[in-house]
């Protein structure tokens, strides 16, 4: 009986061992905790007709889903260019082992990799290709890319400009446009292809967003269909929402929260300390069903937040300050917590808590220097760095999502014309004093506008 398919195309399992970010590998972190099992069981819970798990150049997370009905073998594939060295990521789909192995000797050039995928006819789809992988990806890669590949992914970890622009940059295209780009760059294309097809998938790595982006396709029977629907012919509906900075952000938290819950087993704390519990809510999505407000009351007045008795003071009064604030900033945060508002709210509490925490640390410095007391000085200046990784999260989603959204605005002024006129933003907290310099500034946005 044909019906409406669904599937997530881009989800990896803890087999995504080996992370490319640096801030995740500097602290010896792993990309994904998340079991195969969870994914399987939480796709079919959100309705999906299917389920797969395109980890990094590997397939055990698939080989232990395969005994369930309409699960197949994927894997996303790291590719590269040889002359620049640039790589990319290929999704590959429904293959069989020995492809797979075939597939990683192939991979280390992009050229052999697409003749093979081609040849034996593998469904496959460039991943997320807006996106710089090693920070090589220049126009002329993205111009390769269109003769080389026909299907392309709309990215559920990455913004809706980028995917939009996409979407824009591969509905102009023409025979005419892909046979210039094939002779400049010596690249015999296979098929129309400046007849391009897509499929989207969460790209998610901490088993909280499985399944918030995924491909739907009328009139299919068989996971095999279904491909051939969605690749082949474009019967495609992208379904879901994209990401913002905030909720990549919120994605580097929890995995980090994950590995370290696992490494010193916090889980166990969770039910005992309420703070504890807020952060394990806010970053694994897990409803807990006690008295939030009781136990944080409970938690403030008892002057504990799994500090030691013997704790240096500094560490136990800033405890503290994030208990205070947690409870007259964050009494309602769990309510309504939602997985589209989920990155919202980790923000207003981290947010909340580390200009608590820096403020309560400068007040302590500033007392520290009146007594002289070196150590202490130094004490606190190690904990105000240590507030500061907190926030590296937030830099680093920021900008990637910044570097990202400027090749956009490349392609799309070099493919479309358009231009964007420059804004400059300045920032003062003088501007409304009455001084010289504020009526300069003030005089400034007048010209500027």
């Amino acid at each position: 009986m044909e019906r409406k398919w669904k599937a997530d195309l881009h989800i990896h399992s803890k087999y995504s061992d080996q992370p490319s970010d640096w801030l995740i590998k500097r602290f010896g972190l792993s990309e994904c905790y998340t079991e195969p099992e969870h994914i399987y069981k939480t796709a079919q819970k959100k309705g999906m007709s299917c389920c797969t798990i395109t980890d990094h150049n590997e397939i055990r997370g698939c080989l232990e889903i395969l005994k369930y009905p309409n699960t197949f073998i994927s894997s996303e594939i790291t590719a590269t260019f040889p002359e620049e060295e640039c790589q990319l990521h290929i999704l590959t789909y429904n293959i069989s082992e020995l492809q797979f192995y075939e597939i990683m000797k192939l991979r280390h050039n992009i050229y052999d990799l697409r003749d093979y995928l081609a040849e034996n006819n593998i469904f496959h789809a460039v991943a997320h290709p807006l996106c710089a992988v090693n920070n090589r990806l220049t126009p002329e890669i993205f111009e390769k890319m269109l003769v080389l590949f026909n299907t392309f992914e709309l990215n559920g970890c990455r913004d809706g400009y980028q995917n939009e622009t996409l979407r824009l940059l591969l509905s102009t295209l023409n025979p005419d446009l892909i046979n210039r780009l094939a002779e400049k760059h010596n690249i015999k294309p296979v098929g129309n292809v400046w007849e391009k097809t897509f499929v989207a998938g969460s790209d998610d790595h901490t088993g909280l967003k499985i399944a918030t982006k995924y491909t739907e396709s009328d009139d299919a029977s068989s996971v095999e269909e279904f491909l051939e629907n969605v690749i082949i012919k474009g019967k495609f509906e992208k379904k879901g929402f994209d990401l913002s900075p905030k909720g990549l952000a919120h994605n580097l938290y929890s995995i980090a929260y994950q590995h370290y819950s696992s490494k010193f087993g916090l889980e166990k704390f969770v039910t005992k300390d309420t703070s504890l519990k807020i952060v394990d809510q806010l970053l694994l999505n897990k409803k807990r069903d006690e008295d939030i407000i009781s136990k944080l009351i409970m938690n403030y007045r008892s002057n504990r937040f799994m500090a030691s008795e013997n704790a240096h003071l500094l560490t136990n009064s800033l405890l503290n300050i994030i208990n205070k604030t947690m409870i007259t900033k964050h009494k309602d945060i769990l309510k309504g917590v939602t997985l589209e508002n989920i990155a919202d709210k980790w923000f207003d509490v981290a947010d909340s808590n580390i200009n608590a925490g820096i403020k309560h640390l400068t007040d302590f410095l500033l007392n520290t220097l009146k007594t002289g007391n070196v150590f202490d000085i130094f004490h606190t200046l190690g904990s105000t760095g240590s507030l500061y990784f907190l926030v590296a999260r937030y830099f680093l989603a920021y900008s990637i999502f910044d570097r990202d959204r400027k090749f956009s605005a490349e392609l799309r002024e070099q493919f479309l014309g358009e231009k964007h006129p420059v804004k400059v933003a300045h920032f003062t907290d003088t501007f409304y004093d009455v001084n010289g310099v504020a009526k300069t500034l003030q005089q400034g946005l007048k010209v500027g506008r």
